[in-house]
């Protein structure tokens, strides 16, 4: 049969950088009969495929069930890559499938520990327009709150998922945070090992596509996202993130952002993630007791990292502490110079 590599994330796991190598080697790809298609990307990668499995036309654009079957039945091997593929129900995954029958799936999921992965989806949703602190989306996790399905998180739920749509046998898991610990670079292991293609690998620019913003930053774009729905009664999406970019170097030259960052720095609480806690042990040691046999560079047979622990201390600011320690003035006036006469869009 062709061979289809399905990589479905998730988010936080170098997914848009191996996305950006891959699209940047297709010539080299192509040389070895690998295709990485560029039909239905979005950006770097398949994301206009994964919203016409959801029903979402006009982010499909030209995707439809009859130009799938067109555009890549004509190829051998096929590689689509979207992190949005780790969110489809089983039945739109199965039905991806049925659309290109003559192709063996092989399911790449990479898992990384939730004490780092976690607290990097969570700035990630602010970044798209949340206004959830920390504190209240880790409290999901543990049923104090009700702010998100935490099952879209969850990696034995993921990963069952995959197999309701999938044989048991083509679903790969690959350890990010091992990769990380040798050292090798995540196209790097891709190339040799999940495509099984030689050496030498193209050339390619090893960077961060999609870094991580510093505390302070994603703490004032979040109350800038509540603010944002208090004045216009909607979500903000990426809007206040664009503005705050496009006006960044002016914002950040001024002594009050600098006033706000020291504020931050000095009332925001830590708060402490171990990779020994209970909300976190469990959930590691679930996935290996049911997939353990998947993971293909886990660190032993009953031990899935190569570090003994992960821990680390995250500054997280509780909702209305700008109120509290005078800084909620410095954000409307932000909010003013980004997105001036808002309030009227209501």
């Amino acid at each position: 049969m062709k061979r289809l590599i399905l990589h479905v994330g998730p988010h936080k796991t170098a997914s848009t950088y191996l996305q950006y190598r891959l699209l940047k080697a297709r010539a080299a790809l192509a040389a070895h009969g690998v295709t990485y298609p560029e039909f239905g990307i979005s950006q770097f990668a398949h994301h206009r495929i994964v919203e016409h499995l959801r029903g979402n036309r006009q982010a499909a654009g030209d995707v439809t069930d009859e130009t799938i079957s067109q555009h890549l039945s004509k190829f051998p091997t096929i590689i689509l890559s979207s992190e949005e593929f780790i969110y489809l129900q089983a039945g739109q995954l199965t039905r991806l499938r049925s659309l290109l029958p003559d192709f063996s799936f092989e399911v790449i999921f990479y898992f990384r520990t939730p004490v780092d992965l976690l607290p990097s989806h969570w700035q990630e949703l602010v970044k798209h327009g949340w206004d959830v602190t920390l504190l209240e989306y880790l409290a999901a996790f543990t049923g104090w709150t009700k702010v998100f399905d935490t099952r879209t998180m969850n990696p034995v739920a993921q990963v069952a998922r995959l197999g309701q749509a999938f044989n048991a046998e083509d679903i790969r898991i690959i350890c990010y945070n091992n990769l990380v610990a040798e050292q090798t670079d995540v196209f790097d292991h891709f190339w040799v090992h999940v495509l099984g293609l030689p050496r030498p690998l193209p050339v390619g620019e090893q960077r961060n596509i999609n870094p991580s913003l510093p505390l302070e930053r994603i703490d004032l774009l979040r109350n800038l996202n509540e603010l944002y729905r208090q004045r216009v009664e909607r979500d903000p999406g990426t809007k206040i993130l664009e503005a705050y970019l496009g006006q960044q170097s002016t914002i950040e030259a001024a002594p009050a952002f600098q006033g706000y960052c020291e504020a931050f720095r000095r009332y925001a609480p830590d708060v402490l993630l171990s990779s020994s806690q209970e909300m976190f042990r469990m959930r590691e040691q679930t996935l290996l007791d049911r997939f353990g046999h998947r993971i293909e560079n886990k660190a032993a047979p009953n031990r899935i990292f190569i570090r003994e622990e992960f821990s680390r201390a995250i500054k997280s600011a509780p909702r209305y502490w700008i109120d509290r320690f005078g800084q909620a003035g410095y954000v409307n006036e932000v909010y003013d110079l980004l997105l001036p006469g808002q309030s009227a869009e209501k």
